[in-house]
């Protein structure tokens, strides 16, 4: 912003400085014509004013392009930062919560690690079942055998 500021002081004073110039030269201009009084001498002063006033118009011209620009440039850097600031301010919030509540941090591996844990424990229900079938069936024939022996 201080950049802009600087940057439309320097062409207003580039363009006053160049006014100044042209109005100095006209001065010195018009005591020589004012000191010769010919008709040639005015078309003369009258054709350069007029371009000194054309380069003066182009001057401000291109100062308000340039003064619209850094307008625009400046409300564009303003929308950017602004932008980051409020994703920084969301990824402060993500890290507030992760530091806060680590067992959630993914709901995913969340998930996962569920459906791990599930089929875990159905394996283990498994082969406890088919242990506890092939322990009732050991008894079993051991109660058999020694009933026969009997």
């Amino acid at each position: 912003m201080q950049a802009r500021e600087s940057s439309q002081k320097y062409l207003r004073d580039e363009v006053l400085k160049v006014e100044a110039d042209i109005m100095g030269d006209v001065s010195v201009v018009s005591w020589k014509v004012i000191d010769e009084d010919s008709p040639m001498n005015f078309e003369r002063i009258n054709k350069l004013l007029t371009s000194k006033e054309d380069e003066i118009a182009r001057l401000r011209d291109e100062l308000k392009i340039i003064t619209a620009h850094w307008r625009f440039k400046t409300k564009e850097l303003d929308d950017q930062v602004e932008n980051q600031r409020r994703i920084d301010q969301d990824l402060k919030k993500k890290v507030l919560r992760l530091e806060f509540c680590p067992r959630n941090t993914h709901p995913s591996s969340k998930t996962s690690k569920g459906q791990r844990n599930d089929v875990a424990i159905q394996e283990l229900k498994k082969k406890l079942t088919a242990k506890r079938q092939h322990e009732a069936v050991s008894i079993s024939m051991l109660i058999l055998v020694a009933f026969f022996r009997r």
